[in-house]
């Protein structure tokens, strides 16, 4: 008790920027904390977690349960494949290790109260210490998908958004294109296809808050139709906690530490009209759940964790052997740090 109290103490000293919520956020705990993982950075960036929080590498810097999901991708090989993987990196970058765990337990706990940070805790530690665990029976039944199978559902996707060649404009998911590049120039990001529709999508939904995003509906000279988006790049959320390397240099490593062996083209960094922004395709969404699927929440959510170990447990061996020499206070400490942070969330909302 007097180490929590300390802690939270030692968290209101630090200066840091507002919560920003929209009124739309401002319904929701879990999505005010989502769009905001720069303020969450900014917040704990001195002393928080000590000693664990000294040891860095690179983090996904806005995990949650969103941003971990199957999706199709491509080897360095050529080989098309269904991963389980984390599938967002605009806010990754250098950072604490357990900070970016840390942020996990927060994004989870604010969604999904049962949820136990003891099982998030052990299933992480586990991943530092290289043993990976079994993924959830949902999620090895869509990573055994055959491909073709997988095809002929993205192609019913495809055509549940468009008719004859055309997005289906839908309010407030699929409005008309209003952004300022012009259709040459996003053509020349997709050299080998034809742009047949452009769209924009709402910029009011969580992590995505405030971000351009736009539409692209192309043709291959088979006629075979797919959807590909353009996210405008916002500078990661990790800059609120120490200068970062060149953009595209840093998401280089990103991909090489959090999907080894894949190609980046899946995902990737470009420049449109000398702005960055992120190109990658819009297939049918494979990991779909509800809240009250309590079950498979908490396998998930473990899940996540024992992925996020593996990944930082690869990066620092000092990490590693400091949180196993002292485990119940680092789980203590991301305890602590959780009730403090969803307090000072929740002051937001009133």
């Amino acid at each position: 008790m007097l180490f929590e109290l300390a802690f939270a103490l030692a968290l209101h000293t630090q200066p840091v920027q507002a919560l920003e919520a929209t009124p739309a956020v401002k319904e929701n705990l879990s999505q005010l904390i989502r769009s905001n993982a720069g303020h969450y950075w900014s917040y704990v960036k001195k002393d928080t977690l000590a000693p664990f929080s000294k040891y860095e590498g690179l983090v996904a810097g806005d995990p949650h349960l969103g941003n971990f999901s199957v999706i199709p991708v491509e080897t360095i090989k050529g080989q098309r494949e269904l991963r389980f993987l984390n599938i967002d990196f605009d806010d990754a970058g250098v950072g604490s290790l357990a900070l970016d765990f840390a942020r996990l337990v927060i994004t989870v706990k604010a969604a999904n109260d049962d949820v136990k940070i003891p099982d998030l805790v052990n299933a992480y530690v586990d991943g530092l210490n290289g043993h990976e665990h079994e993924a959830p029976m949902r999620i090895r039944e869509l990573t055994s998908m055959p491909m073709s199978k997988y095809d002929k559902n993205d192609d019913k996707y495809v055509d549940h958004k468009t008719t004859a060649g055309k997005f289906k404009m839908i309010p407030g998911e699929i409005e008309a294109y209003d952004a300022k590049y012009s259709v040459s120039a996003i053509s020349r990001l997709f050299p080998h296809l034809k742009v047949l529709d452009l769209a924009t999508r709402p910029q009011e939904r969580g992590g995505s808050l405030g971000s351009l995003r736009v539409w692209v509906l192309l043709e291959d000279s088979n006629a075979k139709q797919s959807i590909y988006e353009i996210k405008g790049y916002t500078p990661t959320s990790m800059a609120k906690y120490k200068p970062q390397e060149a953009e595209q240099s840093l998401i280089k490593k990103v991909q090489a530490i959090f999907w080894p062996g894949l190609s980046s083209s899946t995902y990737d960094l470009q420049t449109l009209a000398g702005d960055l922004v992120w190109v990658r395709p819009k297939k049918v969404p494979l990991l779909e759940f509800k809240k009250s699927d309590t079950v498979f929440v908490e396998e998930l959510a473990a899940y996540d964790a024992n992925l996020l170990g593996l990944i930082h447990g690869a990066q620092s061996k000092a990490f590693v052997n400091a949180v196993n020499a002292d485990t119940n206070a680092f789980k203590d400490s991301i305890k602590a740090l959780k009730q403090d942070y969803i307090s000072y969330a929740e002051k937001t909302l009133r």
